[in-house]
């Protein structure tokens, strides 16, 4: 009899639902990758910190597949470099579910508002968080309702502590914000923190259509549903791997990306060069907490450098030269004497580069011909040779210049 009565009420509520043009019950608008773009441009547009640290947070959520409040739980002390591929491998801690997955994050193909090395390098210039580690509520959460010894604090090491209070609540406002100023995020749209793995998992599943691939990403592989399936697939990293290329906006043809990096501007530098160089990036991305020397991410420093090159002309155009991480990164750029003309001509480099190594990208499944991907790579080497040369004459010119003036 309490069924019966279930099923009745059930189908009142609907029918009634119907008879008013709404929906019996509300769910969440999928996110996907245009709109989080257009989040990001919005959230960067304003000249503050915090548009470059909701930014990180909203799209290491989303090309993660995760739940809204797994970032903060995120930490340094559990990344490293994957060599072989170049990206930096971490773990995702599901605080909800107490369970531990591999995650990993690859360049973006197309955009620098969804690349999460071009936003970490902007995170780190500004102090990647660690002011939040002196706020009340950072040791109020951690001490008071985690139990953790005062002095165990930084050895967290969380990427993002700004996220420990409430992760969940702070990628909400983040989204509530966006509400009708964002294209594609209007004010009446059901749009929550589960909209970002909503959309994530569509966008993994149509662009490689693998679906195994987007289980395995969003951490459902242990789903009893699917018990034995998973079983056999849970050690498969490949599926990490392709779903996360998915989400970064590569085509389902690719099979390997090779990340931005310095090479191309390194191989031209005498060893002091090289050294100032060096001294240079780890200054412009030093912490409090000094993350990218106590957790040996130094490599992951010139990641985020590359791709900091590679995309700082659009986000210029973006944020202008006014803005708190341009002013930032120039100012520190004059005490190396690098000017601001060197940087964009090292992006230059350096995309190019990128191009040359990844140019089977840019090639169709129906015409992927050996010799023509050849003579692309061909023609961008001989590009990015020219640009390299270009910049060493500048630099043997700028010596020689300096040399006539002591001889003066």
């Amino acid at each position: 009899w309490y069924t019966l009565i279930r099923i009745d009420m059930e189908r009142c509520g609907l029918i009634r639902a119907i008879e008013q043009g709404v929906s019996e019950e509300s769910k969440s608008t999928p996110l996907g990758r245009s709109q989080v773009s257009n989040m990001v441009t919005y959230l960067l547009s304003s000249n503050a910190e915090t548009g470059v640290y909701e930014s990180l947070y909203v799209v290491t959520t989303f090309i993660s597949v995760g739940r809204a409040g797994e970032a903060g739980w995120a930490s340094w002390k559990q990344a490293e470099v994957n060599y072989i591929e170049n990206v930096l491998d971490f773990q995702w801690n599901e605080h909800k579910t107490a369970r531990q997955s591999q995650m990993n994050a690859y360049p973006d193909m197309e955009t620098f508002t969804l690349d999460f090395y071009f936003l970490s390098a902007l995170y780190f210039i500004l102090g990647a968080g660690c002011e939040y580690m002196t706020q009340p509520f950072y040791e109020d959460e951690l001490i008071n309702n985690r139990k953790m010894k005062t002095e165990d604090i930084h050895k967290c090491a969380f990427m993002f502590p700004g996220l420990v209070k409430n992760a969940t609540k702070c990628i909400g406002d983040i989204i509530s914000k966006c509400k009708g100023s964002v294209h594609g995020i209007h004010k009446s749209g059901t749009f929550t923190p589960k909209s970002l793995r909503m959309g994530a998992l569509q966008e993994v599943i149509i662009r490689c259509g693998h679906r195994a691939a987007a289980i395995f990403r969003g951490g459902w592989w242990n789903l009893e549903y699917e018990q034995t399936f998973n079983e056999y697939m849970s050690g498969c990293f490949e599926l990490l791997r392709i779903a996360g290329l998915a989400i970064s906006g590569y085509p389902k043809h690719v099979k390997h990306v090779f990340t931005p990096t310095c090479e191309a501007i390194l191989r031209h530098l005498d060893a002091n060069e090289q050294q100032k160089l060096t001294n240079f990036v780890f200054e412009l991305f030093q912490t409090k907490s000094d993350i990218l020397q106590i957790h040996d991410l130094q490599d992951f420093g010139w990641i985020m450098f590359a791709s900091l090159l590679r995309f700082l002309p659009d986000y210029v155009d973006l944020v202008t030269e006014g803005h708190i991480t341009i002013v930032k990164l120039i100012k520190l750029s004059k005490e190396y004497g690098y000017t601001y003309k060197i940087l964009i001509e090292w992006g230059d480099i350096i995309r190019n580069d990128f191009y040359t190594k990844n140019v089977h990208i840019h090639a169709s499944d129906h015409h992927n011909d050996p010799i023509i991907q050849l003579f692309q790579s061909s023609i961008i080497s001989l590009n990015v040779k020219l640009a390299s040369q270009e910049s060493y004459i500048k630099q043997v010119d700028k010596k020689l210049d300096y040399v006539i003036q002591l001889l003066k």
